[in-house]
């Protein structure tokens, strides 16, 4: 048989057929390192979606409160509660509301940035609360009782004869509370804005002019 000029592989192939010279032939081991398709066998691999990020703007009485606020997430409405005392550019983390997982992977998270808005009558340090309130020039002059609205609820407080403009009134223990418990708060200050009339009337003016003298 190799008189005739047959080769090794040929010998085998006679006594084994075609079949042994497919499963040795040179390209049969890069056919056994292929890769693994998965969509022959109806497997995918799990992908788990992206976190969302978003922002939403809430006051600083909001902040104070704590509310919960509707939000619309990828076609999808949901409620977020948002704690009293949460801070400017405090991020929530709401698990599983972010972009859909395939495949049966997880469900991404949507992250929630708070935006508290200040204004300049009423701002947070910390956790203590600074309200600016006015007062009339008499109530400064003369001293009196006032009723404050705060954040906390209506305060009455005593007013000193010749209160000066910007004096500050301390409430110990009404202020922000902390985000982690809402028991414990920071302190309020209230300063006192002394707001002047536009116009006298004559007997006005004669009091004053009054007024004037004796305290020269």
């Amino acid at each position: 048989f190799f008189n005739q000029g047959g080769s090794m592989s040929d010998f085998f192939d006679k006594i084994f057929g075609q079949t042994y010279s497919k499963q040795a032939s040179p390209n049969s081991g890069r056919s056994k390192k292929s890769h693994y398709d998965q969509s022959t066998f109806g497997f995918e691999e799990k992908i788990n979606g992206k976190d969302y990020q978003t922002e939403i703007n809430i006051s600083i009485s909001d902040a104070f409160t704590g509310l919960k606020k509707r939000l619309k997430v990828n076609d999808e409405s949901i409620e977020i509660a948002i704690k009293p005392g949460i801070k400017d550019n405090q991020t929530m983390k709401i698990s599983g509301k972010g972009y859909k997982g395939k495949f049966g992977g997880k469900n991404g998270n949507l992250l929630l940035t708070i935006k508290v808005n200040e204004s300049e009558n009423e701002k947070r340090v910390n956790n203590d609360l600074y309200l600016v309130r006015d007062i009339s020039i008499y109530e400064a002059l003369l001293g009196s009782e006032k009723t404050f609205d705060t954040f906390a609820g209506k305060f009455n407080l005593k007013i000193a004869p010749g209160t000066q403009q910007g004096k500050q009134l301390k409430l110990k223990d009404q202020g922000m509370p902390l985000y982690t418990d809402k028991k414990i708060r920071g302190d309020l200050f209230i300063k006192l804005n002394i707001t002047m009339p536009e116009t006298f009337n004559e007997k006005q003016k004669e009091l004053l002019q009054e007024i004037k003298k004796l305290t020269k």
